[in-house]
């Protein structure tokens, strides 16, 4: 719950959870206008009521409490909490003015969780985590027929992968959304052991989307402005494909990452019969030169890339072998796996030989 509570001065009720009791049990509510949270609780209700707490401390206090019933108690501006061997009592607020948070109507799409999950791990990677350009900080939803495809770019890579196992899709084909990173990442965080589908709900007019799972729900605002021509990034054309292992390239990327610090986070790629060499040197830590056996198709080629982008990109995947293709060292590189959706194009830097 605390991913979604805020710390703005100016609007202290931001900071707390609202806390309802009602016939059909207890339910968690958490927002800072960007993010909203909901989670029902299995209770047994004797009297409805409703109140607003400090969120850090709840939260705190919660996560001191062993297992085993507890009762909550409402009584004017205080939540008092009893088990078997405590008594605690936390200062509240009234619910008045806590904001109302957005309500599904039960319709919409369905996804697979697990899909979800896998997919927007992988892509969310190459969305900004800043809000310069809001667009860039949001994962593009751009519905085809029967999938969904997922597009984030910051600018400097891209990652592009599909969403297939999709319900009831039909009434948003052509539509475009962009979900903020932030927002799509903690879905995946929470969806986590809430059953296998999820309903997901649009409502353009609004600008917002919720998404409902077992016993929780999430809305989000969408991100106005129009995505970028990501397009025109996708190479179409190729000078050289390599297989490589991926632990391999992980190990010596991360190697080459130590001595790449002092010198922009370059890293070097050299390929040629059949030799991959993963090149890192800085004028005040040193150099150091890693060499991976390759499969290749194609010209040698010598390209220099962000050190903390390929260790991204390998982060994400689960694939022993990875396949690179490239047109050139300007040239942007696509990152691949074989049978598989997932793209990730990351821009090479231009750097003297």
């Amino acid at each position: 719950m605390m991913r979604a509570v805020s710390s703005k001065v100016s609007l202290p009720v931001l900071s707390t959870i609202l806390i309802k009791a009602e016939k059909e049990g207890i339910t968690l509510e958490a927002t800072d206008l960007e993010i909203s949270l909901k989670v029902r609780i299995r209770a047994k209700v004797e009297e409805a009521g409703s109140i607003c707490v400090p969120a850090k401390l709840f939260s705190e206090l919660v996560s001191t409490l062993s297992a085993g019933t507890i009762e909550m108690i409402f009584e004017k501006e205080a939540l008092i909490l009893k088990g078997a061997k405590l008594k605690a009592q936390i200062m509240g607020q009234s619910s008045a003015e806590f904001p109302a948070l957005p309500e599904t109507s039960g319709k919409g799409i369905s996804l697979d969780i697990h899909e979800y999950k896998e997919k927007m791990d992988r892509v969310a990677i190459s969305a900004a985590r800043d809000d310069t350009r809001p667009v860039l900080s949001g994962v593009l939803w751009q519905v085809d027929d029967g999938v969904i495809n997922l597009v984030a770019t910051d600018g400097y890579r891209l990652g592009l992968d599909k969403l297939t196992r999709v319900k009831d899709i039909d009434e948003l084909k052509g539509k475009k959304f962009i979900l903020p990173v932030r927002a799509v990442l903690e879905l995946s965080r929470i969806a986590e052991g809430e059953g296998d589908e999820m309903k997901v709900e649009f409502d353009a007019e609004k600008q917002q989307v919720i998404f409902s799972l077992v016993d929780t729900e999430m809305s989000s605002r969408l991100i106005a402005g129009e995505f970028p021509p990501f397009q025109k990034v996708i190479p179409t054309e190729k000078r050289l494909t390599v297989n490589v292992d991926k632990m391999e390239m992980v190990e010596a990327v991360r190697r080459a990452a130590l001595f790449a610090r002092d010198n922009s986070n370059v890293v070097k790629l050299l390929v040629e019969d059949g030799i991959m060499k993963v090149i890192a040197d800085s004028d005040a830590s040193g150099k150091t030169e890693t060499e991976i056996e390759v499969g290749m198709d194609g010209e040698g080629v010598k390209a220099a890339f962000n050190a903390k982008y390929l260790l991204d990109y390998l982060s994400v995947v689960l694939n022993e072998k990875i396949l690179i293709e490239t047109e050139g060292e300007l040239k942007p590189a696509v990152f691949r796996i074989e049978e598989d959706d997932f793209v990730h194009i990351i821009m090479p830097f231009r750097v003297q030989n």
